[in-house]
């Protein structure tokens, strides 16, 4: 199917401009004649060249494609009203540290899912920030290398998960596949420099598209170029090369009107432009709409570009960073006893039961099921954790966002301010401006020296953990790249378990390992009675119960130290006898060898190898 029918049937694209020219961005007159007078003109959609033209564009179609083909691609324009409303955003930030700020904290206002980022702020670090309650894609950056970070993709839903493809991913094209258990869709943010080739940015960008494996695809950036497609009142050289590709590579303009994303003040004189633009592949045609302009996100001079995408509702996919399930502060310990007691007096879990235990596999199973029932009497008794999302930034305020509202306000006026108020009307809005982000300053550094030095009944060390937790980074894990070839999820965590945990293999043993093995047959040589391993007692069952550090985290089953110690004092005879069946059969059940592993990337880059470790 040609993209360009597609584009005119479905509105996007500025199919009216393609067709017409406005009498002016503000009135939906039809200028189809440039000669028709003031008194004749009409209405674009009463227009009879516009319904003609429109007409011959739906025989064309309908001899392409076929009648079916037309309605369903117009009828899609009105998403399904099952589905979930994701909402996007995509901001050129100007490299500016207060509109990145903005922002994150609009996102959590508007309930963004995810935002397509040109020219973030990058500091010193020449990378984005990576905030509370936000995932970055960005490029991998090499330490001490020029190259700053142009283009990024944040995450802020948690039901999504997010996949970065760091072969495809460059400092000026961030690419990553977002997932729920319903649906695919490949994300592209680009910025191109107006002053750089275009040719090899557009290659890299049709191999990104291409590398994706969806046939789901938003793609946006600021491409610095003018064409009346999206929206720019002429048509430059780069335009043309971007539209052509674009149609090669079956993008489709998201772009609606003519009202321009980039809008400035320089000298006293206004200056904009249309080049930032919003495409998707076919398959999203019918499921993204509300595509606008708004100048209240950010206070940068390109103007932020909502939309959203109409998808199937999936149930989470939430990443939980944390194997604590139930808050326990807050159990009722008297509802938790006796719902365990009840669950072990129906299942008949006892002492005698235990004793009778004679196989390895029967006491596997024991303490399987002793463990299930352990959680279930949580279930009853405490609730259960909820993730703290914590996004946006602590030192924003009310004040701020007020004053925020008025910057824009101000800068509105200009447009509409007559030729002799103008330069006035910029002198308000240069000053409002200026107070904006000096007051922004000053709550920075006002929310630090209190956060830094505050009491709060906490130890010297305390106080640095709490510090260190905020300003350090958690950086998304990104798939290893292991000879030359980026390797999926599942295969990266096959990778680096076979890195961390390999095979016990006697061939690569060296002398050291040799010496060991030979030491261990030796200890286990003979015949060991009761005497050897005598029997635990319940003191020493009681000792190490109480040892368990409550601040430790518990395994994937939940149970943390209390939960346990209530568990064990409310029949230690059963739990002593569970022991010393252990000890008795030679045997420790794989139960309670299961744990959660967090893997660290280095700290030094040079240091890494292919497959994500260290030399």
């Amino acid at each position: 199917m040609d993209p360009l029918m597609v584009q005119m049937m479905t509105g996007h694209g500025g199919f009216s401009e393609y067709l017409h020219r406005f009498k002016c961005k503000e009135s939906p007159s039809c200028a189809c004649d440039p000669m028709m007078e003031e008194s004749v003109l009409h209405i674009i959609t009463e227009c009879p060249i516009y319904s003609k033209e429109r007409n011959n564009v739906e025989i064309e179609l309908e001899t392409k494609i076929g009648k079916d083909s037309i309605c369903k691609i117009i009828g899609n324009r009105n998403p399904n009203p099952g589905n979930h409303r994701y909402h996007v955003i995509q901001a050129n930030l100007q490299r500016s540290e207060l509109a990145t700020a903005e922002l994150i904290i609009e996102a959590t206002k508007k309930n963004i899912s995810f935002a397509l980022i040109q020219e973030p702020y990058i500091g010193r670090i020449g990378e984005m920030k990576v905030y509370p309650g936000t995932k970055i894609v960005q490029c991998n950056r090499k330490p001490n290398t020029e190259k700053v970070i142009k283009a990024a993709i944040a995450l802020f839903d948690d039901t999504i998960s997010i996949t970065q493809c760091p072969d495809l991913t460059t400092e000026n094209i961030a690419v990553a596949i977002l997932r729920t258990g319903a649906w695919d869709l490949g994300v592209v943010s680009v910025y191109l420099e107006g002053d750089k080739p275009l040719e090899p940015y557009l290659n890299m960008i049709e191999t990104a598209v291409a590398g994706l494996g969806t046939g789901n695809v938003i793609f946006g950036g600021d491409i610095n170029a003018w064409n009346t497609w999206w929206g720019s009142r002429e048509v430059d050289k780069r335009g043309i090369e971007v539209a052509a590709r674009l149609d090669q590579m079956e993008l489709h303009i998201l772009n609606n009107g003519t009202a321009p994303t980039f809008d400035t003040i320089r000298g006293g004189k206004r200056f904009t432009s249309c080049v930032d633009v919003t495409t998707c592949s076919t398959n999203l045609l019918g499921r993204i709409d509300n595509w606008r302009l708004s100048e209240e996100v950010t206070s940068s001079d390109h103007r932020a570009i909502l939309f959203d995408v109409n998808l199937e509702k999936s149930l989470s996919t939430e990443i939980k960073r944390s194997t604590r399930k139930f808050n326990t502060r807050k159990a009722n310990w008297s509802e938790f006893r006796e719902k365990l007691t009840q669950i072990w007096q129906e299942k008949g879990i006892n002492k005698l039961q235990i004793n009778k235990i004679e196989k390895k596999e029967d006491l596997e199973g024991k303490v399987r099921e002793i463990t299930e029932t352990i959680s279930d009497a949580c279930e009853h008794s405490m609730p259960k954790i909820k993730s703290k999302k914590r996004v946006g930034l602590p030192w924003w305020t009310d004040e701020l966002t007020q004053r925020k509202k008025d910057v824009s306000r101000l800068k509105r006026r200009i447009s509409y301010a007559a030729p002799v108020r103008r330069e006035w009307v910029v002198e308000q809005y240069v000053r409002a401006k200026e107070e904006y982000q000096q007051q922004v300053k000053n709550a920075q550094t006002s929310s630090w020296k209190d956060f830094c030095s505050r009491q709060e009944q906490e130890s010297m060390w305390d106080g640095v953990y709490r510090v260190i937790s905020r300003t350090t980074q958690r950086k998304e894990d990104i798939p290893l790249v292991r000879d030359g070839k980026t390797l999926g999820n599942t295969e990266s965590a096959r990778a680096l378990a076979e890195t961390f945990y390999p095979d016990d293999n006697t061939q690569d043993d060296d002398a050291e390992h040799r010496l060991k093995r030979k030491i261990a047959e030796v200890v286990n040589e003979g015949s060991l009675d009761d005497s050897s391993d005598p029997p635990f007692t319940i003191e020493e069952l009681m000792w190490a119960a109480s040892s368990f550090n409550l601040k430790k985290a518990p395994g994937n089953d939940g149970l943390t130290a209390d939960i346990c110690m209530a568990a064990i004092t409310l029949d230690p005879p059963m739990f002593l006898a569970l022991a010393n069946k252990c000890l008795h059969l030679s045997y420790f059940p794989s139960k309670w060898k299961e744990a959660a592993v967090v893997v660290f990337a280095c700290f030094r880059e040079s240091s890494r190898k292919n497959d994500g470790t260290k030399d």
